[in-house]
């Protein structure tokens, strides 16, 4: 574009000069009056600044030495559309405002004369008309980097929760493991004090189901922290934040040894009570055997229902219902959740809470989902059960 400006310029004042147009103008002038009335065009191929200040001493000379000339103000007139509208644009504040001071200036002017009015007239009308139009546009560029800028807060915002969800999991599942393990210890040194075969026999079977789920958790493990490095914004492992459910709903501190299926329903309970006394009409429905989540599916439950309970108290409305159904089955475990949507102004978010969902699910091997179906909030996440688990529900009672 800078090649092209300064090639045009060359083209113009060469034809020009060849044209005779400036034979009006004093004969030893005649090649600096094209050239004045380029000059800022010219310069602009050297960027924005030097295209300003070139259309300032432009302005000066004509006004000056070309005052009387409609040829000159004429060849003027393509600066005057371009330098103003590049400044208004792309310019710093002070500089746009300094220039339209010198602009209205320059529309004022009271030396005009009689022969060239009309030149003048229509080279002023296009500065001021490519200025506003360049502030216009101004106007839109700002509000689209600031947008953007928005946008790219939120994305960083969104993977930051996706990377402290992802570093919460590997605690969390680094406790299960070790609780894992002790116990794999624990029952090994008990079968070599029994005697009974079938005694031993169950206490061997309960070590290699105890082995596999460890392993299992092992992988998942490995999975979320090479997650965590691929995605993390500056390779380094976030520490777990304070959540503001913390806020709502209470102590949210979890821990490998002590997340029991009585500390999950517990913690359900918890919810739809908190939300009932902030003046909600809640359903909590709990079907099947909660005992047979693996730990660190309750981990991932409990952190869900709480973050699902504080969804609700920001965004749901009182005046319709709550449902939290956790329905435990053959093949999965799920939890799911719908509440009315506030019509109020809404709370603002980032929805980085949905993006640690997304992460913590996906990691473990799980789905979720969520949408506005018609005003009602639905969220859904579901986790598969292990294999020793779902042979569990083969089992004659």
């Amino acid at each position: 574009m800078r090649a092209l400006f300064i090639c045009l310029v060359c083209i113009f004042i060469a034809v020009d000069l060849s044209l005779g147009v400036y034979e009006n103008t004093h004969t030893q002038n005649r090649v600096w009056a094209v050239a004045i009335a380029y000059l800022p065009v010219f310069m602009m191929g050297f960027g924005l600044m030097p295209g300003i200040y070139g259309w300032y001493f432009s302005l000066a000379n004509i006004t000056v030495l070309y005052n009387d000339s409609s040829f000159v103000w004429a060849g003027f007139s393509s600066a005057s559309i371009l330098v103003p509208a590049y400044c208004a644009y792309l310019a710093t504040k002070r500089q746009v405002v300094a220039f339209g001071i010198v602009l209205c200036v320059f529309v004022v002017y009271p030396g005009w004369v009689s022969n060239t009015l009309v030149a003048q007239f229509i080279t002023t009308s296009l500065a001021v008309f490519s200025y506003i139009t360049g502030l216009v546009l101004r106007r839109f560029r700002l509000q689209r980097e600031k947008d953007q800028q928005k946008i790219i807060s939120i994305q960083e915002a969104q993977l930051q929760a996706r990377n402290e969800e992802r570093t919460r999991l590997a605690y969390e599942l680094h406790d299960i493991v070790a609780h894992e393990v002790t116990v794999i210890a624990m029952q090994a040194r008990r079968a070599q004090f029994t005697e009974d075969p079938k005694s031993t026999a169950a206490i061997l079977t309960g070590i290699g189901d105890s082995a596999s789920q460890a392993l299992e958790d092992l992988r998942k493990l490995v999975t979320v922290l090479k997650a965590e490095k691929n995605d993390s914004l500056n390779g380094e492992l976030p520490s777990a934040p304070q959540s503001e459910e913390n806020l709502l709903l209470g102590d949210t501190s979890l821990s490998g040894e002590t997340t029991s299926s009585l500390a999950l329903t517990h913690d359900l309970h918890k919810i739809s009570d908190a939300l009932e006394n902030a003046g909600f009409t809640v359903t909590l429905t709990v079907d099947g055997d909660v005992s047979l989540i693996p730990l660190a599916s309750r981990q991932a439950l409990r952190r869900t229902a709480r973050e699902i309970g504080t969804n609700i108290l920001k965004h749901g409305s009182p005046e319709g219902p709550v449902k939290i159904d956790l329905t435990v089955d053959q093949r999965n475990v799920t939890l799911s959740s719908e509440n009315v949507i506030s019509h109020n102004k809404p709370v603002s978010s980032s929805l980085t809470g949905l993006e640690s969902m997304k992460a913590r699910f996906h990691d473990l091997g799980g789905t979720s989902s969520y949408q506005n179906d018609h005003g009602v909030w639905k969220i859904q996440v579901s986790l598969p059960l292990p294999k020793t688990v779902t042979k569990a529900f083969k089992l004659p009672l």
